[in-house]
Parts: C-alpha cells; sequence; structure tokens
C-alpha cells in the first residue's frame, strides 16, 4: 500500500444512515480502517454493524448520541467507540469523524426500520428479516 493524500473538499458527499458522509479513506483503497467525515442529520437511522467497530469524534455541534436504549451526549471534542452489535444512531446538529475498522464495508451496515426488523438494504424498508436473523445481501457459499 502506498502513501495516500486527499482533501475533503476533493470527496464527494453520499448519503449514508447518519446524513452525509464523505468517505476520504475507504476499503478500495486498500486500507485497514476507513476515514469518514460524516455530517449528522437531525435524527439518523438507528442501525448496527456486525464485524466493524466504528469511533465517532465529534468536530462540532452537539447533540446525542443512542447506544442500545441509553442516551449519551455529544459536543466537541466528544469520542465514542461503538463495538460491533451495538445498535446506534446520533441525534442533533453534528459534523464528526467516523473511523471505520476493518475498512467500511457496506453489506455489514444493518438498518433497523420501524418495525424493528433489520434492513440490509441501507433503506428502512421493512422486508428484511428481524433483528438476530439477519440475512445478508450477497449470500456465501460454503465451501
Amino acid at each position: 500500500m502506498k502513501p495516500i493524500i486527499r482533501t475533503l473538499a476533493e470527496i464527494t458527499g453520499m448519503p449514508c444512515p447518519c446524513g452525509q458522509a464523505r468517505r476520504i479513506i475507504t476499503a478500495q483503497d486498500g486500507a485497514p480502517a476507513s476515514f469518514h467525515v460524516v455530517t449528522i442529520k437531525v435524527d439518523s437511522a438507528i442501525h448496527y454493524h456486525r464485524r466493524q467497530t466504528e469511533i465517532y469524534h465529534v468536530l462540532e455541534g452537539k447533540g446525542v448520541i443512542w447506544l442500545d436504549g441509553q442516551e449519551y451526549p455529544l459536543r466537541k471534542g466528544t469520542t465514542v467507540l461503538i463495538p460491533p452489535l451495538v445498535r446506534h444512531r446520533a441525534r442533533g446538529r453534528l459534523t464528526i469523524v467516523n473511523v471505520v475498522i476493518p475498512a467500511f464495508d457496506p453489506s455489514d451496515e444493518y438498518i433497523e426500520t420501524a418495525a424493528g426488523k433489520a434492513c440490509v438494504k441501507q433503506q428502512p424498508c421493512g422486508v428484511c428479516a428481524p433483528p438476530g436473523k439477519v440475512s445478508h445481501r450477497k449470500k456465501r457459499s460454503r465451501s
């Protein structure tokens, strides 16, 4: 892997469960972790990851983070470690750095719907399996 240098200005934002993400360093770079700058919308979707750990660091704004039913305050300078399987969402107007370990994989993002189901289609569609019986986007062959 070679060194990578990018500026935030050259990265196009993309929708994510929390709002808008600018994914600066990604798995496509061959990196062992991802580095994103995320603008949190007022109320993000409850979601979790089965394999990925996330580290949020608040750059600006105020709000709360919901972790498995408990709310904690967020403000500039706050850092949060979110282990795999912890259902979470941030609320408020925030800009955060999100470090994802291992590097972000969209197939490991499960969004909870209003019916309490986990959706693997990155939007609350209400047709995916309930938590604990989550199906994957791609069927894995057994060998």
